[in-house]
Parts: C-alpha cells; structure tokens; sequence
C-alpha cells in the first residue's frame, strides 16, 4: 500500500456519533499514528460542521489538526476546506434532523446552524474560503504552510466568537490582517522557487 485517505469527519467523539460513523476519535488517532508508522503516505477527510457543533468542539478538532499538521506523511496538496458541511440528502438521518428541526434553506443540501455562534463563524469562513480557493498552485510545500495557517486562523476566528466578540468590523478586521499572513506566504513561495529555477 502506497498511500490511504482516512474519512475521519472529527475529532470530536459526539460528531461521530452524530455521523453514525462507528469508531471513537481514539481509534481515529491509532490508525493515524499507524499510517505514519508504517511511513504510508495518507491524506484525511474533515468535516468541521454539522447543524449542531459548537465552536468549542471546533476548536477541539482544530488542536488535533494543529497536532498533527507537521507528520510527515500527511498529503496537504490543496487548501483545507473549513466551511465543508455534511450534506443533508433526503432520506439520511441528517436530513430528517435538520428538517425537524427547522434548519434547511432553501436549497436542499444547505441548511443553518443551531448554535448562532457556529452560523457566524460558518459565514465569515465562507468569505475566507473564497479568497484562499484563488490561491492553489500544487506546491506541497505551500499547502502545508497553508494548512497550519489556516488552523490557526479558524482557530482564532472561533475563540474570538465565543470570548463574546460577535461585531461583524472586528472580526473582518481579523480575517483581512490574518490574509496578509496568506500573502506573505505566496511571496516567500514565490521566492523560494525562484531561487531553485
């Protein structure tokens, strides 16, 4: 075996349970730990958002991310997708849940979020994600500087929501100075592969 993908969705034990995905983060992290072991080459699937998380279970899930972003067989090859949502298709239990619920849109495969501090933070990273998806090049080497930047960022858009900052000037002040940090990375890639050609 050369390389795997492991769907682990969370790091957050009541997500799995939620997805009826049938192991613990534990087990999670042992088959992590194991690819890196056996030096197979893996890359991993996240989904940070269903209807009912909270940002401190985000957060949770984003120090697991921060603690594993330096393994060296991790594939970062584009940038990370924080707003990715499960998708509610009719007939899953997801759908039934938000459709109980009262949080589909108007387009089935969409929906809101319980919590209001979630539904803020979702919104501001769906901006965020439209200026970083402008931003992919193939380089490895970027992607990983990318990633741990981007769990960084997230990571502080949420602790800076639940500490109670909820106006929306302060926290596009945050995301527009953590974009210079994006730019500033394009440049030193820029850089670096001058200097190699």
């Amino acid at each position: 075996m050369k390389n795997a993908f492991i769907g682990i969705e969370s790091f957050v034990d009541k997500q799995l349970i939620f997805y009826k995905k049938g192991v613990k983060v534990s087990q999670n992290i042992e088959a992590i730990n194991l690819l890196e072991s056996l030096q197979i080459e893996y890359g991993i699937g996240i989904l940070l958002f269903d209807p009912a998380i909270t940002l401190v279970e985000i957060v949770e899930t984003l120090a697991y991310l921060e603690k594993i972003a330096s393994n060296h067989y991790l594939n970062v090859m584009t940038p990370f997708s924080p707003t990715c949502t499960a998708i509610p298709h009719q007939g899953t239990a997801l759908y039934d849940y938000v459709e109980e619920h009262g949080l589909l849109n108007d387009s089935s495969i969409l929906y809101r979020f319980e919590n209001e501090d979630t539904q803020l933070c979702h919104d501001f990273l769906v901006k965020w994600i439209e200026q970083v998806s402008l931003l992919e090049n193939g380089n490895e080497y970027f992607y990983r500087k990318l990633f741990r930047l981007e769990i960084n960022i997230i990571k502080g858009l949420c602790e800076m929501i639940i500490a109670g900052v909820h106006d929306t000037e302060s926290l596009a002040g945050y995301v527009r100075q953590e974009l210079i940090k994006i730019e500033v990375l394009i440049k030193e890639v820029d850089d670096c592969c001058k200097t190699i050609s």
